[in-house]
């Protein structure tokens, strides 16, 4: 790798090979080179380098030229790591012969050499935190679609009975709250009654080894459709609803079908409770001119619901990085355990919790403000953040021109979201980390391929041993 390096770096423009001093003279010269300290970030700094630019499209061409124009500051940064030891060794290799005394030194730090180059090969591990119902499973069903050939056949069908489950609770959750709310709702048509009798009678504990037999479906599919359901469902956040509701109550026909099968939108809109660690290996190219290797990956998803955290900690052991998932529309709903907390305050004194953990501090942190298209719905529904959040009303974010109104309110909502992490990040009592934060949406496969790619690219440019 070393010989390769110093042959890239003698080429002229025209793609030849310059002449070449001496081999003690070149050795020298590149390992005078390397001892010079590069420009690095500073250890207790806070950076989000790419919420601003989640929103742009980036192409893969882009993202091809960013990594050739960073190479050479790559293999510097990393040589820098065994910056003496180096040294010592580019020396010996310019000695003639095997038996100068000089050579033994040599053979240990080749052997360190060839270990460095084991360790940016071994598998980067990387820890799922963030509330309950953030978009945490997700994600990981994210990697498996975009780095492992996706979902088999069979294994779209055992989503199925998810799927149903999905529309089961769904139905249940409407049904079973229009009542409670204040004030109540009804039913619009009468005849919808009978198919509101059938549904209340089902017993959710049953959800899960239900026949889901076609009456079912045709008694969902006319409740669903009378406007007392629908006004229940604009409310729903004053009771606990999936995101995914809408979605699959709104394909019941194609759901009921025989031969329905889950694509990779209904897969990923699905939703079970996590309550158990689950983990997923991949692997992501690494750039050719940084070695054009398969570099392993390893993300853990732990479970979001209180009863959960306790687990957290074993998990933490040599982790290099943690992904912290927000909820960004869940300012106006509660906690499912309670009933009262509020979701958006939750997740912020998780990220407290997290954030301030001895137990990471070498950890980087990426925060992905996630479910940006439920709260940009939301925000031009008319739900108010100011309601939850009273300081809302002073937040001040400069118009840009030409932004239409709705626009430019569903982005304060976000920038303000985003603000609320970023004040615990800014607090000197505790420990610092690198940081960077990103705009999301989980079910967006594209949106999810972006932010990856960048978040890889952030971890190669930095060099984890370093920053992570």
């Amino acid at each position: 790798m070393l010989n390769q390096q110093t042959l890239d770096n003698n080429k002229n423009n025209d793609g030849n090979v310059e002449q070449q001093p001496s081999s003690s003279s070149s050795s020298i010269q590149l390992a005078e080179k390397i001892s010079k300290p590069t420009k690095k970030f500073k250890r207790n700094s806070t950076y989000s380098l790419s919420s601003k630019n989640s929103d742009k499209k980036s192409s893969s061409s882009s993202s091809f030229k960013l990594f050739t124009t960073t190479a050479t500051d790559l293999i510097i940064d990393q040589f820098l790591r065994f910056n003496q030891q180096t040294i010592k060794m580019i020396n010996c290799l310019s000695c003639p012969s095997e038996t100068d005394p000089q050579m033994k030194e040599s053979n240990k730090n080749d052997k360190k050499l060839k270990q460095w180059n084991r360790n940016e090969s071994e598998v980067i591990n990387m820890l799922l935190l963030g509330a309950g119902e953030s978009g945490k499973t997700t994600i990981i069903k994210q990697m498996k679609i975009l780095h492992i050939k996706g979902f088999s056949h069979e294994e779209r069908l055992k989503k199925l009975q998810e799927i149903k489950q999905n529309v089961f609770e769904s139905i249940k959750e409407l049904t079973s709250n229009m009542e409670y709310l204040n004030p109540p709702i009804e039913l619009v048509n009468p005849m919808n009654q009978p198919s509101l009798n059938f549904i209340k009678k089902l017993d959710t504990t049953q959800m899960e080894t239900y026949d889901y037999p076609d009456e079912f479906f045709e008694h969902t599919k006319r409740l669903w459709s009378d406007p007392g359901i629908q006004a229940c469902y604009l409310r729903s956040n004053e009771f606990f609803l999936i995101d995914s509701a809408k979605y699959f109550l709104d394909m019941i026909d194609k759901i009921r079908n025989p031969d329905y099968e889950p694509s990779d939108q209904d897969i990923l809109r699905s939703r079970k409770r996590t309550s158990e660690l689950q983990k997923i290996e991949f692997k992501v190219k690494v750039p050719k001119q940084n070695g054009g290797k398969m570099q392993p990956f390893c993300m853990y998803d732990v479970g979001g619901q209180r009863g959960e955290r306790r687990k957290w900690f074993q998990a933490f052991i040599g982790i290099k990085a943690i992904l912290f998932v927000v909820d960004s529309s869940s300012f106006d709903t509660k906690l499912r355990e309670d009933g009262k907390t509020n979701r958006l305050k939750e997740s912020i004194d998780l990220f407290k919790e997290v954030w301030s953990s001895s137990y990471l501090n070498k950890s980087g942190i990426i925060l992905f403000m996630n479910k940006q298209d439920i709260l940009k719905e939301k925000i031009q529904r008319g739900h108010r953040i100011e309601n939850y959040f009273p300081e809302y009303k002073d937040y001040k974010l400069p118009k840009n021109k030409h932004e239409v109104e709705e626009e430019y309110e569903y982005r304060k909502a976000r920038d303000f979201i985003l603000d609320k992490f970023f004040q615990v990040t800014k607090d000197r009592n505790v420990c610092k980390h690198r940081f960077f934060s990103h705009f999301t949406t989980a079910t967006d496969t594209n949106n999810i391929k972006f932010v990856f790619d960048d978040v890889h690219y952030c971890f190669m440019k930095e060099n984890f041993d370093y920053i992570i």
